[in-house]
């Protein structure tokens, strides 16, 4: 399925936009997630997984299209809250997102789209996500060095149009 055509790049939009400058590498990840490829990402911590390439494509889709599902998961829901949410929190000011609607673990734009956390140990809760011609899905994992494999599975049948996956340390990567 194809997806509408975005608004803006992901790079426009995280430099332009949120006033973030990616390393290259960071840069390299974000137009991957762009064209829609399965992303993996390992790095070390601190290196900037959650706020500068996870948060930034969270709301660049939400931003290109309103109508969105941005499923955001992490096995642990203090990562999610203090690590993903705590830091989608600082742009909402922002002129761009005015009308959108923070919450603690879920951003909703009026037009009906959405960024949720999810923290999931079961299958049947990460289910149920599929994407729609209007509504593309973008599934995001932040740690995913520790969420259970069956979880993938479940999220894998919903068919997302972009996924990314940050991983902390390469001797902890498994191919799911």
């Amino acid at each position: 399925m194809n997806k509408p055509r975005s608004r803006c790049g992901i790079l426009e939009f995280t430099e332009g936009v949120l006033s973030i400058s990616p390393y290259q590498w960071q840069q390299k990840t974000l137009c991957n997630i762009a064209a829609g490829y399965p992303t993996a990402l390992v790095a070390a911590n601190g290196s900037g997984k959650t706020s500068t390439i996870l948060v930034p494509a969270a709301l660049w889709a939400l931003f290109n299209w309103p109508l969105a599902r941005v499923i955001v998961t992490s096995a642990s829901w203090s990562q999610l809250k203090k690590q993903f949410f705590d830091t989608i929190r600082l742009f909402r000011f922002h002129p761009y997102f005015r009308h959108w609607t923070f919450n603690e673990a879920e951003i909703r734009a009026p037009e009906g789209g959405f960024i949720i956390g999810v923290s999931v140990d079961e299958t049947g809760r990460a289910e149920g996500y599929h994407e729609r011609p209007d509504s593309p899905v973008m599934i995001l994992a932040d740690e995913a060095k520790s969420i259970a494999n069956c979880v993938f599975e479940s999220l894998a049948r919903c068919y997302d149009d972009i996924s990314c996956l940050c991983f902390r340390r390469l001797e902890r990567f498994t191919h799911v």
